[in-house]
C-alpha cells in the first residue's frame, strides 16, 4: 500500500525557455496525485485538472501578498531611519506631484490590503465555505448513492472555481 505522499507529485511544466519571474512560473506549477481505487470512482482525471487550475491562482495571490508585505516593511524601515522625506525620482509628467517614500508606502499598504482581502475571500470561499457545504450535503443524506456523491463533488469543484474567478461564467474569468 502506498502512502499519500508517495502518490503526490510536483512539477514545473513551463513550455517557454525564456527566463520568467517567479510569479509567472507559479502558473506552470503542476500538482499531480495518483488516485487509486476506490477514490478514483469519485475523483476522476477531469476533477484533478480542475483542482490544478485553481491552485496557481491561490499561490500567485499568496506570493503577491507576501512580497507586498515585504516591500511595505522595507519602506517602513526606511522611513524609521529618518529618510521619509526623500523623493523617489520625479516622473516625466509635471502635473503629477512628486512621490515621497511616505506616499509610496501608503500605496503599497493599500495594495497589500486589497490583495490580502481578495486572497482571504478566495480561501474562505474555496476552502472553508465550499468544503462545509459539501460536508453538510453528505452528512444530510443528500447522497443516496455513488452518483450523487460525484454530483456533489462536482458542485464543490464548481464553487471552488467560482471563488477563484475561474468559472464558466465569462464575466468572471481571469485566465
Amino acid at each position: 500500500m502506498h502512502s499519500d505522499t508517495a502518490r503526490l507529485g510536483l512539477a514545473l511544466a513551463s513550455s517557454q525557455g525564456a527566463r520568467q519571474s517567479l510569479l509567472s512560473q507559479v502558473a506552470y506549477l503542476e500538482v499531480d496525485y495518483e488516485v487509486t481505487w476506490p477514490l478514483s470512482v469519485v475523483l476522476a482525471a477531469e476533477d484533478l485538472a480542475r483542482y490544478r487550475t485553481c491552485m496557481p491562482v491561490l499561490l500567485q495571490l499568496h506570493w503577491v501578498r507576501h512580497n507586498l508585505a515585504l516591500a511595505s516593511k522595507a519602506l517602513w524601515l526606511t522611513r524609521q531611519g529618518g529618510r521619509a522625506a526623500e523623493l523617489v525620482p520625479p516622473s516625466a509628467d509635471p502635473t503629477q506631484p512628486p512621490l515621497t517614500l511616505l506616499t509610496v508606502a501608503d500605496a503599497l499598504l493599500h495594495m497589500h490590503h486589497t490583495v490580502a482581502t481578495l486572497h482571504r475571500c478566495m480561501l474562505s470561499g474555496a476552502l472553508s465555505t465550499a468544503w462545509h457545504e459539501l460536508e453538510t450535503a453528505l452528512a444530510g443524506g443528500e447522497a443516496a448513492d455513488l452518483d450523487d456523491i460525484c454530483v456533489l463533488h462536482r458542485a464543490y469543484l464548481a464553487r471552488i472555481e467560482a471563488c477563484c474567478m475561474l468559472g464558466d461564467d465569462s464575466t468572471s474569468k481571469v485566465r
